[in-house]
């Protein structure tokens, strides 16, 4: 399997994605770190249909996605487009309320989506506490999703080593 890290908009978030990578790439075969366009230009905000640019022609045979936040928005747009079909993917932080103020339509994202997909979520994530993303989950009827609380009341998920645990036990399922 070959893993995909889609990061966080803010450019804080490569640092974080690198450690992740560090952390998790004995799991996989191959691991790459996605890095943003609108990082080099210093606007403020991920241009989705830039980076679905950038990840065309990404080989997705074994391909798992790892993102956090922003990232969770592109892998659902890669994926309902057609862009990318990957085996499993892991949803760190999904950022339900950064997505609607950007009018990025996750909701609809979501409808039908059934990519065997790990969801860690914050118990109080300022990006959507935990609760309120399982209950958008259940009430869309979102298929073969695991969801993991993770205790904190941020959006940084820093406690690694935790994170890989769930990530380990669900990428040998």
């Amino acid at each position: 399997m070959h893993l995909l890290i889609l990061p966080g908009n803010s450019p804080n978030n490569k640092s974080w994605a690198d450690a992740i990578n560090k952390n998790l790439r004995d799991l996989f075969s191959s691991t790459r770190v996605a890095t943003y366009k609108h990082w080099d230009t210093g606007k403020p905000t991920i241009t989705i249909p830039d980076e679905l640019d950038r990840l065309s022609g990404i080989d997705d045979a074994g391909l798992v996605i790892f993102a956090k936040s922003a990232g969770v928005a592109l892998a659902l747009k890669a994926i309902n487009t057609g862009l990318l079909s990957p085996e499993k993917c892991i949803f760190v932080g999904t950022p339900l309320n950064w997505a609607r103020k950007e009018n990025i339509a996750i909701d609809k994202l979501l409808e039908g989506y059934e990519t065997p997909t790990l969801y860690i979520q914050a118990t109080q994530d300022p990006a959507a506490p935990f609760a309120e993303l399982a209950m958008l989950l259940k009430s869309i009827g979102v298929a073969n999703a695991t969801l993991k609380e993770f205790a904190a009341n941020d959006h940084e998920y820093a406690d690694i080593p935790a994170i890989r645990s769930l990530v380990e036990d669900f990428v040998k399922q």
